[in-house]
């Protein structure tokens, strides 16, 4: 069997300036819209799900990095499908917040393990509200600042190009 699987990837929003860098990162991943069938894309669309097969795993690492470095106003998700009896690995970057990385599913819908949540939990002080725990160490666990900052750019996806 071999070590790849699937990668994914949504930008919601990129300033003018790099919207060039976030295309050319696309194109050098192979991705597109017909998921490494089509002609390399010549439009970003923001919202729309760029993808490519039988990428080695660990890709999903290295897109973020460079989405991250090479255009940093950049709003993304990216995700790379399970393999065999792993998960699949999440990661969401919205700038000024933050970036939230989880294991997925090969929808990119990120999940907790219940073991890891179990010993936050377990680790939390006592007379820590759920409130205050949400607020602090949950934000890190469930990703609570960054997938709310997500959620307008996913409610109001469009996927029309922009200018790269």
């Amino acid at each position: 069997m071999s070590d790849r699987s699937s990668l994914q990837a949504i930008v919601h929003a990129a300033a003018d300036s790099d919207r060039a860098s976030v295309l050319d990162i696309i194109r050098d991943h192979c991705m597109d819209t017909e998921w490494g069938t089509a002609t390399a894309p010549t439009e970003l669309s923001f919202g729309t799900v760029y993808g490519a097969h039988e990428m080695p795993l660990g890709t999903v690492d290295e897109l973020a990095s460079l989405l991250q470095q090479e255009a940093p106003s950049a709003v993304f998700e990216v995700w790379q499908d399970p393999h065999q009896v792993a998960d699949g690995k999440y990661i969401a970057h919205v700038p000024g917040v933050g970036t939230y990385i989880a294991d997925c599913d090969a929808q990119g819908n990120p999940h907790v393990d219940v073991n890891v949540l179990h010993g936050r939990l377990s680790d939390c002080p006592e007379g820590m509200t759920v409130r205050e725990w949400l607020d602090s160490d949950a934000a890190s666990v469930l990703g609570t600042a960054v997938l709310a900052a997500l959620r307008p750019y996913q409610d109001t996806a469009t996927s029309s190009p922009v200018a790269a």
